[in-house]
């Protein structure tokens, strides 16, 4: 009987995953740098993908506006499950 893997489960991805934030600033006769972590806990519903694309454009827009270069990341493994099942042959 021969064997063959199962269609993967999509990936689960958590809302509570933190941001990571990197950002750049050229400044007189130099540069500054800094790092900082961000993340949402939302009691209620759970937020969409397109709410926390708003939420953490807040941050995003505000430190451009002061001069900021940034990255933004969420950085996950991701949980994917499948199976091994037999073919029936």
């Amino acid at each position: 009987m021969a064997l063959k893997w199962t269609d993967p489960s999509p990936a689960a991805f958590s809302h509570r995953t933190p941001l990571l934030v990197t950002a750049q600033k050229a400044v007189l006769g130099g540069s500054v740098q800094m790092s900082l972590q961000a993340s949402v806990i939302a009691e209620g519903p759970t937020p969409t993908d397109e709410d926390l694309l708003e939420w953490y454009g807040v941050l995003h827009n505000a430190l451009k506006a002061d001069g900021w270069d940034l990255d933004l990341r969420f950085e996950q493994t991701t949980t994917v499950q499948r199976q091994i099942t037999a073919t029936g042959e």
